[in-house]
């Protein structure tokens, strides 16, 4: 521990002391982050499932659901080992809406999200290397909302959101192209801080029963108690957040302007993520999932950004 520290702290000095003859920069810049928390899978592609089962619905009818089978208990019971998604993905909506002739669902599906990431910094470029220590914030722009309507009444309404700081450190290496341009590539480590919240209602008793088509968390009647369970997610609201310290590499492609500037763009990627846990408020979400479910959450992701360089 005790090398450790020394050979950190000549870093760190011989890093400083070479910037006194570099030349210094402040950058800003602005970007995109795309598949914010890694979730566009989940969004689009595949859902969340729940613990509960589906109901059986046998002797169902359309419109009156149960209410009219022969054996009401029966046609509510859960059918264990075949379970409900807690989280609808837009595929299955999109999948329920043309196999009803593209009449009965109205569907507004905007997708995984995006982010718009800010950053600025300080870089130091030395002879053919540099390091630079800066800030970023990102945050949603678009996607992350999902609505459905069955006959004018929204029975769906998810949202999604994120945000994320990041501190990061690099030290790289730079080559010139030509007389004013230059491509750089570095590494490093950042702190972080951030995470992504769910919420929103499904009201998934109302599709499951008007169409006899199990769809979503919906009532039903345990298979082992007897009693109802599960239920429709209303007033959701699971946050999930997360620190700690991650790993950084970008490359990138700067021109040098006859004032002594900085064009620049480059591609970024970050490693950093963690698991946290958070209350489910509703039903759905408790007997789906857990009161306090635990999540992996993803802070890192690409980004692709353009930028300025102001030389000091």
């Amino acid at each position: 521990m005790k090398y450790r520290n020394k050979l950190i702290a000549v870093a760190f000095v011989t890093m400083f002391a070479s910037s006194v003859h570099a030349e210094n920069y402040l950058g800003l810049g602005a970007g995109l982050q795309f598949d914010l928390g890694q979730l566009t899978n989940t969004i689009v592609l595949d859902g969340l499932e729940s613990s509960v089962g589906k109901a059986s619905l046998t002797g169902a009818s359309y419109f009156t659901g149960c209410a009219a089978a022969s054996n009401p208990a029966t046609c509510q019971t859960e059918q264990a080992g075949n379970n409900q998604d807690l989280i609808i993905s837009e595929k299955t909506l999109d999948a329920l809406d043309k196999s009803t002739g593209d009449m009965l669902f109205d569907n507004d599906l905007r997708g995984g999200m995006t982010g718009l990431q800010l950053t600025a910094f300080y870089e130091s470029e030395g002879d053919n290397t540099f390091w630079r220590l800066g800030v970023q914030y990102t945050f949603k722009i678009t996607g992350g909302h999902t609505e459905s309507r069955l006959l004018g009444f929204k029975w769906l309404d998810q949202k999604w959101d994120y945000y994320a700081w990041q501190v990061p450190f690099y030290y790289g290496f730079k080559t010139g192209i030509g007389e004013s341009a230059s491509v750089y590539a570095g590494g490093g480590v950042h702190y972080y801080k951030g995470g992504w919240n769910v919420g929103g209602y499904i009201l998934g008793d109302v599709p499951t029963y008007l169409l006899k088509t199990p769809t979503g968390p919906h009532t039903v009647i345990s298979a082992t108690t007897g009693q109802p369970t599960g239920g429709s997610a209303v007033n959701e609201a699971v946050r999930f957040r997360v620190t700690g310290w991650g790993f950084n590499f970008l490359v990138g492609i700067e021109k040098k302007l006859a004032s002594g500037n900085k064009l620049f763009f480059e591609i970024d990627r970050a490693y950093s993520g963690g698991i946290d846990n958070a209350r489910a408020e509703s039903s759905a979400g408790q007997t789906g999932l857990a009161p306090l479910p635990s999540y992996p959450i993803a802070i890192g992701g690409w980004s692709y950004r353009f930028g300025y360089k102001m030389a000091m």
